[in-house]
């Protein structure tokens, strides 16, 4: 009874611990297109990005309107009018979590706050989002979340292997190593330079 209960317990914490991973990893709020249009702006911003380590968080979207002028032409008379209008625009802003790999061995995640126009398609600074209302208490409320983390591991790891390859060079390879004196010693043969020519 105690071994069903244990086996029950364990499995109920397991797949409860894999299922809220799985939940928390997908952003419904996204826009279509905007996760492309950050990693072709990230990889011309960065030579080192890795492609496809793009994640995108606390997605909000914000609009403001602004007037725009368009110039019109008239296909009878081909005069050129220019046409004040209001048009409202889309913005979508997310914290992007990010990495870059130099060399193939020094490995750095970034997280960044990025911006996105709906209308164009395109990802944008942050000065094309001046106007907008939201858009400081939003980068004021994420930003704790802005960080660059360099990856020791392999680092420190490879610069282990410059210690530990020599110790084990002196202490197993040289153990075997053929010793001339060694085997004068037990050959009795130690102080003796004659050759037998």
């Amino acid at each position: 009874m105690k071994k069903l209960l244990t086996v029950m317990l364990t499995a109920l914490f397991t797949f409860g611990i894999f299922s809220t991973a799985v939940l928390a990893n997908g952003n419904h709020n996204e826009p279509a297109g905007m996760k492309d249009a950050v990693e072709e702006r990230l990889s011309g911003l960065y030579y080192d990005f890795k492609e496809g380590s793009v994640h995108l968080a606390e997605v909000e979207t914000f609009t403001v309107i602004r007037t725009v002028e368009e110039k019109v032409t008239n296909e009878k008379t081909a005069a050129t009018q220019t046409v004040v209008t209001d048009k409202e625009f889309t913005y979508v802003a997310a914290v992007a979590h990010y990495e870059t790999v130099r060399d193939d061995f020094y490995i750095t995640s970034h997280s960044k706050i990025v911006y996105y126009e709906v209308e164009t398609g395109k990802a944008v600074g942050k000065e094309s989002l001046a106007d907008v209302d939201g858009i400081a208490d939003y980068q004021a409320k994420h930003k704790d979340a802005l960080s660059t983390h360099m990856h020791w591991g392999l680092i420190f790891f490879v610069n282990l292997l410059v210690v530990i390859i020599p110790v084990v060079i002196l202490v197993i390879w040289l153990k075997r190593a053929y010793s001339t004196t060694e085997y004068q010693i037990a050959n009795n043969i130690l102080g003796q330079n004659q050759s037998f020519n």
